[in-house]
Parts: C-alpha cells; sequence; structure tokens
C-alpha cells in the first residue's frame, strides 16, 4: 500500500458508460473504497470537452 503523504496522482483508470447502463452504482461502491480516489463530479466530461484540441 502507498501512504497517503507518498502516494502519486495520477489517473489509473477509466470507466466509460452511457446511459442507464449502472455507472451510478458502480460510481456510489468505487467511492466507498478507503483507496480509491475519485472525481470531485461523477460525469467529467473529459473526452467529450469541444473547448479541446484534440487533433
Amino acid at each position: 500500500m502507498i501512504e497517503p503523504d507518498r502516494a502519486e496522482f495520477r489517473i489509473d483508470f477509466v470507466i466509460g458508460g452511457a446511459q442507464k447502463c449502472g455507472t451510478t452504482t458502480l460510481d456510489a461502491w468505487l467511492r466507498r473504497h478507503p483507496e480509491i480516489g475519485m472525481a470531485s463530479v461523477k460525469e467529467t466530461h473529459f473526452f467529450d470537452d469541444e473547448s479541446r484540441d484534440w487533433i
């Protein structure tokens, strides 16, 4: 286990979902885990951000 003061903040996984496919339940379960840090909001809209230059 990595100690909190030495933890490196990085993205280890991304969950993609669609409406009505259980992502709200999955988000709630993962937020309960003491060693998982979730985004402050459930739907970050990172990959559909129109202000980013994806080319």
